[in-house]
């Protein structure tokens, strides 16, 4: 279940010990203004997840980056799911 975060992301996901992964549980904190590209990557991959809420105290610019982050995962997942459904229809009707 996503968490409500407003908090800025700086701590790597891998370190919360193979529990699911949260924004409390990741070392969420207000220390910078900006999210590096990396810190972006890990939120988008949170998000795409479920695991946490969109941060609503991201400047505009930032909300924007993320937000399409957030689509290519999430659209990238569809296109691979649609196309592993076909492969299997098409590997059914071929058949031995």
């Amino acid at each position: 279940m996503p968490t409500r975060c407003s908090k800025r992301f700086v701590a790597d996901p891998a370190d919360a010990g193979g529990k699911p992964v949260t924004g409390d549980d990741v070392g969420l904190t207000q220390a910078s203004p900006d999210l590096t590209e990396p810190q972006l990557d890990r939120w988008a991959q949170l998000l795409a997840d479920g695991e946490v809420e969109f941060p609503d105290d991201l400047p505009a610019g930032q909300a924007e980056r993320l937000l399409a982050l957030v689509r290519r995962r999430r659209r990238n997942r569809l296109v691979t799911l649609i196309a592993r459904q076909i492969a299997r229809q098409i590997g059914r009707d071929v058949g031995p």
